[in-house]
């Protein structure tokens, strides 16, 4: 302890000049400038080390403008570096959740209702996606114009909407025309023309043929004008024949096809395997909720159908008739948009291929 106290007392007599034993100025050897410099770097060591650490805390009274102002960038600098990190850990949850939702998609069967528990996955998959939307409240709508195709769409039977007033939503064929398109894969339903349920009980009776075309549903929304046009294309039901059958049936189906040998091929337009498509439009008057600005007023102004054969579209004006209701934007990004509707509808659309390749 004597030793050490004496290596102490040299030490700070060296650099602060102090002397801790009473000695006349002639006696004190003078202290060297690297001891001097040695001894400072080590207090600013332990200093700045103590004050990191929180065991010194300088009061009020010690801190500078210059010193107040370097503490608040530092803050200010750690606290932009969290939220830049926070944000590409949400950007990578939320292609994530898109991407699953996609293959969920591709899942789709050809020409078939979807199954109920891919329904309810997919369902599971846009609810957590709409809470990862990167866009905010205010561009939602501007972001939403332009042309959009209808990948899927369902009714979420979870929905308040549809708890409220279930049979309604069965009845409307204007607001229940698409289906599943998936125009980047090999599934997708044709749109039927009849109401979803309707159609569908009629397909798997085997009164009706299932769809057997690849159909489109496009959206042009134009925020100017305050109009949305829907086209989609419709495959006409087509009803079953029987098929015959008896001792007879064997040289009946020869004859017809010597018959049909001689007489050549059939023409394309009389060939009872060719679906028969058909285009309705309909243009919707849209204008922006003056609560939620995610959500849109629509009403239904008018329809314009075209059958084959016909030389132009017949329209059909809606007038009062015209229904209403609103659409509201869960999620949307650059190419992807999930909207849901007033009967409890839930649509998923993205950009057509073309553009998505110009953005």
């Amino acid at each position: 302890p004597s030793r050490a106290r004496r290596m102490t007392q040299m030490v700070l007599r060296e650099i602060f000049l102090v002397d801790l034993q009473p000695q006349s100025l002639e006696q004190r050897p003078p202290p060297t400038m690297a001891i001097r410099l040695a001894g400072l770097l080590l207090a600013l060591t332990a200093a700045s080390w103590l004050y990191a650490e929180g065991f010194i805390v300088p009061s009020r009274g010690c801190h500078s403008q210059a010193f107040r102002t370097t503490s608040r960038e530092v803050r200010s600098n750690a606290e932009l570096r969290y939220r830049v990190e926070a944000e590409d850990l949400k950007d990578e949850v939320r292609v994530h959740r898109k991407t699953a939702l996609l293959d969920l998609l591709l899942e789709v069967p050809s020409n078939a209702p979807t199954p109920a528990k891919l329904t309810s996955e997919i369902l599971e998959k846009v609810a957590s996606l709409e809470e990862m939307c990167p866009s905010k409240d205010v561009d939602v709508l501007p972001t939403s114009g332009g042309t959009w195709e209808l990948l899927w769409t369902t009714q979420d039977r979870r929905s308040r909407e549809w708890r409220r007033n279930p049979v309604r939503a069965y009845i409307n064929p204007l607001e229940n025309q698409s289906y599943s398109n998936n125009p980047d894969g090999e599934g997708g339903r044709a749109n039927p023309i009849l109401p979803r349920f309707v159609q569908d009980r009629l397909e798997r009776m085997g009164l009706l043929r299932p769809g057997s075309t690849k159909t489109r549903s496009t959206q042009v929304v134009d925020l100017q004008a305050g109009r949305v046009r829907n086209v989609v294309t419709l495959e006409l039901p087509t009803l079953r024949r029987p098929t015959r059958t008896g001792r007879f049936a064997r040289f009946r189906r020869r004859r017809r096809r010597n018959s049909e040998a001689a007489a050549g091929p059939p023409a394309e337009a009389f060939s009872p395997t060719k679906p028969r498509l058909a285009s309705l439009t309909i243009i919707i008057r849209i204008r922006p909720n003056e609560i939620d600005l995610r959500k849109v007023d629509v009403k239904f102004e008018a329809a314009k159908l075209k059958l084959p054969g016909m030389p132009r579209a017949v329209n059909f004006p809606l007038g009062v008739v015209g229904p209403r209701g609103w659409l509201r934007t869960g999620y949307i990004d650059e190419d992807f948009r999930i909207t849901r509707g007033h009967k409890g509808s839930v649509f998923i659309l993205q950009r057509p291929k073309r553009r998505r390749q110009e953005v």
